[in-house]
């Protein structure tokens, strides 16, 4: 039977290929096309572990980067069994767990080639174009949207995530060259668009962070490049810098309202006030990842009363706690859904790869996969703070491209 089977499956060689065919196809479709998305990556997911066990090529030695990978899906399975038979919530919030960890451990056990990173940079700028349509069909307002990532707010962190590792990837190709000076440019063009739909998104985190990773990046540029991009590095700064001057964008007014957002009358701080709550229902192994909106003021009320009172909550109750969708607050998802200790591994993963980062800049060895690394975490942990960035398309992107930073450490240093 295995003989009759092993003559429909393509060789070593066409595997690999046909493998690497089904993650572009997932990057591609990853941001636009639900169904097409989960199809390519289940068929690249199946396709990886029969070829890791049918030809012993599983990708290199085992690291601290696999243990904490594999005790976080063992922990999302117990977090889950716990959610099932203690609080009778659904097990579905596993599964978006399972599918990001899974595949950054994938894409760090893989040696891609330079000409393979090439493609996934492509893939990864291409994939990104229909926010330019959905752009134009709204009038250039405020709903900006790509259709898997959904909300404004959280497809502004994935343009951001992009931006971050396109213009990392271009301080590894900058030069004098033909080829290098076009893609540079197409880079540079894509970057300043998608910089503009995320100052059109009014969303004041990803506007924020955006502003970080521009001063970070002219930084670099004016401090390690030649005279002449020193030169267009200031115009580009006198330039938008006068512009914002006399036409402040939208977003600006939004910053001026920022001492409010911690006030207890914002409404994201009376989710956090309920996020708080629920965590403590059961402060181990959490209430159920993805089971936020399924918990109501009812669910906390008895808490409460014991602690601050009938009175208390009947006056106050509405003014202080706010159900929503999620809490959004990165490491509250973790707590709420989880638990300490499903915080505590994803928050011991994350030192993982600032550990890591730092030890590839003390060894000079530090290259654009490692900023590109570095970009990604401060995305998702400063943005993680007032909103929920860790989960579906995110999650994926993120660990696709902390996934190549990872992969070139294995196969480098290991």
């Amino acid at each position: 039977m295995y003989r009759v089977l092993n003559l429909f499956i393509p060789g070593f060689e066409a595997l690999k290929k046909t493998i690497f065919i089904l993650l572009c196809l997932t990057i591609l479709t990853l941001p636009n096309l639900e169904a097409p998305k989960n199809i390519f990556f289940l068929s690249f997911l199946i396709g990886w572990i029969f070829y890791a066990f049918k030809y012993d090529k599983s990708g290199g030695n085992w690291i601290g980067l696999d243990t904490i990978f594999l005790i976080w899906i063992l922990l999302d399975f117990i977090v889950a069994a716990n959610a099932f038979f203690n609080h009778s919530q659904p097990i579905k919030g596993m599964f978006d767990i399972l599918r990001f960890v899974s595949f950054g451990w994938i894409i760090s056990r893989i040696d891609f080639k330079d000409s393979q990173i090439k493609i996934i940079v492509t893939l990864v700028a291409v994939s990104i174009i229909p926010i330019f349509y959905n752009l134009y069909n709204c009038n250039f307002d405020r709903c900006i949207e790509l259709n898997s990532v959904g909300h404004v707010n959280h497809t502004a962190i994935y343009i951001l995530l992009v931006i971050s590792f396109l213009a990392s990837y271009l301080t590894s190709i900058i030069g004098l060259s033909l080829k290098r000076i076009i893609a540079t440019t197409l880079i540079l063009l894509l970057i300043f668009a998608l910089s503009i739909v995320i100052i059109m998104s009014l969303s004041r985190a990803a506007t924020g962070v955006l502003a970080v990773i521009y001063f970070a990046f002219l930084s670099y540029g004016f401090f390690k490049l030649s005279y002449k991009v020193k030169l267009l590095i200031t115009a580009f700064i006198i330039l938008v810098g006068s512009f914002l001057i006399q036409e402040p964008p939208s977003v600006f007014n939004k910053f001026k309202q920022a001492e409010e957002f911690f006030s207890e009358k914002n409404h994201r701080q009376r989710i956090r006030n309920f996020s708080y709550e629920l965590a403590r229902l059961d402060p181990i192994l959490g209430v159920g990842m993805g089971s936020f909106p399924n918990y109501k003021l009812s669910d906390i009320k008895q808490n409460v009363i014991k602690e601050k009172g009938l009175e208390w909550w009947i006056n106050n109750s509405e003014g202080v706690y706010s159900e929503y969708a999620h809490p959004h607050n990165l490491y509250y998802h973790y707590l709420v859904g989880g638990g300490v200790t499903f915080l505590f591994i994803m928050i011991s993963y994350w030192v993982y790869v600032l550990m890591k980062v730092k030890s590839q800049i003390y060894k000079g060895k530090f290259d654009w996969t490692g900023l590109s690394a570095l970009n990604v975490a401060f995305i998702i942990l400063a943005i993680g703070i007032v909103n929920t960035t860790l989960e579906s398309e995110n999650a994926m992107l993120s660990f696709l491209i902390l996934g190549i930073f990872f992969s070139r450490l294995r196969f480098n240093e290991y």
